[in-house]
């Protein structure tokens, strides 16, 4: 082999040592430097969606707890009891002026029909037979069979928006199953709870969503409620994927998107949900200018 081809190549091997030399310790700090930064902008992003989510599931749980203590308050009064319309009527009309958020408040006897309400509505028909039968309804059913409560998610005829109604039981003594008295329920709009959801944000991308027990819609803060429908999500990645009190992640209109589920209210789910990108968006900016540091300053 030529002198002059032995010299060029005993350069090349000492150049590509140099550069191994050079590259590979900084490709080394490069990379657990990135392993470090991606865990703790993870656990900086799981404990902002952990965060909120509690914040958020308080309040609605607030809000269920402050509906239980007024039935509670209500369902022994003797009026209540009666079963006499022109006693209980007051009481109703009472509780719907103290609540903003109840449209309606109504006593069910035990054949299922209502024995007063707090409108104006009457319960009964002009020939003098019962009106408002709810005896086929779930949340009279649930009573029936011997719970204390009964609850419901309904689309409200009067306000053509998803209500809450929840019951509860009117009882002689404390048998098991229902005693036959009846059941003291109340209507409530969920616009607080709508109002608190929708104006739940994270970064440019995160919102919240509350579902009741039967994964329905109670409130969408991304803008996905339908007027005059309750929304199924049984069969949706976000629900599909969710896990309680855990970040997870799933796949909505092409785009990663992480979660964070927790129960509130009357076994409801909330969830607080963001683009994988945007909550790792100072990660991937601290990747770029950890590289950038780096390349620029090999000598």
């Amino acid at each position: 082999m030529p002198e002059n081809d032995q010299g060029t190549d005993m350069f090349k091997k000492i150049l590509f040592a140099m550069f191994l030399v050079i590259s590979l310790p900084m490709a080394s700090l490069w990379y657990f430097s990135s392993y470090k930064i991606q865990n703790e902008i993870a656990l900086k992003v799981n404990d902002d969606l952990a965060r909120t989510s509690e914040i958020v599931a308080t309040k609605i749980d607030d809000w269920s707890d402050m509906n239980l203590r007024l039935l509670n308050e209500h369902s022994n009064l003797s009026q209540i009891k009666s079963g006499v319309e022109a006693q209980q009527r007051p009481i109703l009309q009472s509780i719907v002026k103290s609540y903003e958020w109840l449209y309606l408040a109504y006593v069910i006897g035990s054949d299922g029909y209502k024995t007063a309400r707090s409108d104006d509505e009457p319960i009964r028909k002009l020939n003098g037979e019962k009106a408002h039968f709810r005896g086929d309804r779930s949340y009279f059913k649930q009573i029936v069979n011997g719970a204390t409560i009964g609850e419901q998610l309904v689309l409200s005829r009067t306000l053509n928006k998803p209500a809450f109604i929840l019951c509860k039981a009117i009882k002689q003594g404390n048998k098991v199953p229902y005693d036959g008295i009846g059941a003291l329920c109340i209507g409530s709009t969920v616009s607080q709870l709508s109002d608190l959801v929708v104006n739940t944000k994270i970064g440019k991308t995160g919102y919240a969503v509350l579902f009741d027990s039967t994964n329905k819609v109670i409130a969408h803060g991304g803008g996905k409620v339908l007027e005059g429908q309750l929304q199924d999500f049984s069969d949706s990645e976000m629900i599909k994927s969710a896990r309680l009190n855990n970040q997870f992640m799933y796949r909505e209109n092409e785009k990663d998107m992480i979660g964070y589920m927790k129960p509130a209210g009357r076994g409801w789910k909330l969830i607080v949900t963001q683009e994988y990108d945007d909550a790792y968006s100072s990660h991937i900016e601290s990747n770029r200018e950890l590289l950038l540091f780096l390349t620029t300053n090999i000598r």
